[in-house]
């Protein structure tokens, strides 16, 4: 192959690369929820050490379908930290779809967590939503419906 038609191939391979990267069929990972504090506390502001944890997270602006979700137990004063979490996706679905989607009526735009705690006999819920605090305190209540598998019930 002549240097003239390896600098064309060259030039060619870098042209069409650059028309997949902004057109937006390259995947990207992008964050979508920061790492999460969460500190259990009772009802009257103790911390509860080995509270079930869950954390169920979905950027609804591009990621399809159904949340993602996790499950800690906090440590003996009441935390428990959960990490960043990140998607990937194409950059037309990370910048179109979230413009289409804020014309549907029934559709959710942006990201969010939602937190779940339990101990037997005992349950309390948070919400991150994108751009807001990322240390959340949530306060258990009394409820007899919800219980957490597996863990050993703390003295509330």
């Amino acid at each position: 192959m002549s240097n003239s038609k390896r600098v064309i191939a060259i030039g060619a391979t870098a042209v069409v690369a650059t028309i997949l990267a902004s057109s937006g069929l390259v995947s990207r990972t992008f964050a979508t929820v920061p790492a999460l504090s969460v500190r259990i506390v009772d009802s009257v502001g103790t911390p509860v050490a080995g509270a079930c944890v869950s954390e169920s997270w979905l950027h609804n602006s591009f990621e399809p379908g159904s949340s993602h979700w996790e499950e800690g137990v906090t440590n003996r004063d009441g935390q428990i930290v959960f990490p960043a979490r990140y998607a990937t996706a194409t950059v037309f679905r990370r910048v179109v779809v979230p413009m289409v989607r804020r014309f549907q009526v029934h559709s959710s735009v942006g990201a969010n967590a939602v937190l779940i705690a339990a101990t037997p006999h005992h349950v309390g819920e948070g919400l991150y939503k994108e751009g807001g605090a990322t240390s959340l305190e949530i306060a258990l209540r009394r409820d007899d419906m919800h219980t957490c598998p597996n863990v050993v019930s703390p003295t509330l």
